[in-house]
């Protein structure tokens, strides 16, 4: 199965989505079939889960402002899913006036 995805970063942070990038895994980086992205919602208490393409980065919308997420992505092949990255904490801005 593949290692787990490198340098993963929230690179832009809404109030209601949160731009994600990563670096593909260095083992079995050519086997990837889709990436598995989940995510905490502390305001609710929920666990999510999400299957987005083999790509290097993505939107996660439909989020709550000004709220803690834990965020972490898996890469998966056909042999299954590898390690997934250390949960990374996310704060959604505020509503607010922009000037």
């Amino acid at each position: 199965v593949p290692s787990q995805p490198s340098n993963f970063r929230a690179t832009d942070i809404g109030e209601t989505a949160v731009t994600l990038q990563w670096s593909r895994p260095t083992h079995s980086s050519e086997n990837i079939v889709h990436y598995e992205l989940y995510w905490n919602d502390t305001y609710a208490n929920q666990d999510h889960h999400k299957r987005i393409s083999n790509t290097e980065s993505y939107t996660l919308d439909g989020l709550y402002p000004d709220t803690l997420y834990y965020i972490w992505l898996a890469a998966r092949s056909q042999r299954g899913e590898g390690a997934t990255t250390p949960p990374i904490p996310v704060r959604t801005k505020q509503y607010g006036k922009h000037f």
